[in-house]
């Protein structure tokens, strides 16, 4: 891989799946916009993430809709320096 390349993966949290050993980054992905939840939830594939790391907020269901008090909690959390 070039010095600009990245590979990388999203691992969902609910699911057991194979990862890519050769990526240079990878995405925990709950479905969930709760902070703390997401946080959570991403402890369960914290050991199986990669290189450059990040947990995902929101998704495709009402666990992962973005409202002002949830947009609160995340601004919340990244100043308390959870994030």
């Amino acid at each position: 891989m070039s010095e600009f390349e990245v590979k990388g993966f999203w691992k969902w949290t609910w699911k057991e799946d194979i990862v890519s050993s050769d990526s240079t980054l990878s995405i925990a992905f709950s479905g969930w916009v709760d902070p703390d939840t997401a946080l959570q939830e991403s402890v369960k594939v914290k050991n199986q993430l990669v290189e450059e790391s990040y947990i995902s907020l929101g998704g495709g269901n009402e666990n992962g809709r973005f409202t002002s008090s949830n947009i609160d909690k995340i601004v919340d959390a990244i100043n308390t320096g959870k994030f």
